[in-house]
C-alpha cells in the first residue's frame, strides 16, 4: 500500500498533517516556527526535513515544556530544532524535546540546540534532550547543544526499559549537564559518543 505523503511550510499544515490526515510521511519545508502544543506522533508516522536548513522551532515565553512524543515505530529524521525557554519545568514531572513514549522509535541526524535562560532551577527539574521512557534507536549524527546548566541532552527514566540501540550513530552532547551513560544499556554497533564542553 502507497504511503501517504504531504510537504508542510506553516505550523497548521505540520498538525493538519500529523493529527487530522494522518499522513505516513510529514516532510518539513524550511524553518517552521511552531506555537506552544507539542507534536504527537501515531504509530508508524515519520517527521524528515526536506533539506539541512528545515526544522521545528519552539519558543516558550515560561517554562520549557516537552514539544514531540513519539510512539512505537515512529521516526524524526533530517531536521533541526531550536528549542528556547525562560525557565526550567516544575518538579511535578519530566520535560524533554523528545519524549519516547514507544518502543523502536528511531532519531536519525538530528541538530538541536537547546536554550534555557533561568540561571538557577533549585524548585525545578531539569529540561532534557531526549527522555527514553522505551527502546530508542539512534542513526547517523545526532547533536546536541545546549545551553543552560541543568539541560541534559539524554535524561535516564527509571521505570524504563532504559537502552539505547546505535544503527550507526554518532551521537554529540555540548555543554549542559553530561548524561549518565553509565545507567544505560548501549546496543548495536558503532556507537560513537562525543562529549564536548559548552561554547563560550
Amino acid at each position: 500500500m502507497e504511503r501517504k505523503e504531504i510537504i508542510v511550510k506553516t505550523y497548521e499544515q505540520l498538525v493538519r498533517a500529523v493529527e487530522i490526515l494522518e499522513a505516513d510521511i510529514i516532510i518539513v519545508s524550511g524553518m517552521i516556527a511552531c506555537a506552544g502544543r507539542p507534536i504527537y506522533l501515531r504509530s508508524g508516522q515519520i517527521v524528515r526535513g526536506a533539506d539541512k536548513f528545515s526544522g521545528l522551532k519552539f519558543n516558550f515565553e515560561d517554562q520549557a515544556r516537552s514539544v514531540i512524543f513519539l510512539e512505537e515505530f515512529s521516526k524524526v529524521q533530517n531536521l533541526k530544532i531550536d528549542v528556547a525557554a525562560n525557565s526550567y519545568p516544575s518538579a511535578d514531572r519530566m520535560q524533554a524535546v523528545f519524549e519516547i513514549n514507544g518502543r523502536c522509535a528511531v532519531l536519525e541526524n538530528i541538530f538541536a540546540e537547546i536554550k534555557v535562560y533561568e540561571s538557577r532551577a533549585q524548585r525545578y527539574r531539569q529540561y532534557a534532550g531526549i527522555y527514553p521512557r522505551h527502546e530508542l534507536q539512534l542513526a547517523g549524527t545526532v547533536y546536541f547543544r545546549c545551553r543552560g546548566c541543568y539541560v541534559v541532552p539524554l535524561a535516564y527514566c527509571p521505570l524504563a526499559t532504559s537502552r539505547l540501540v546505535s544503527c550507526g550513530v554518532k551521537l554529540i552532547c555540548e555543554g549542559g549537564k553530561i548524561p549518565e551513560f553509565d545507567r544505560f544499556e548501549l546496543r548495536g554497533k558503532n556507537f560513537v559518543i562525543d562529549i564536548r564542553t559548552a561554547v563560550k
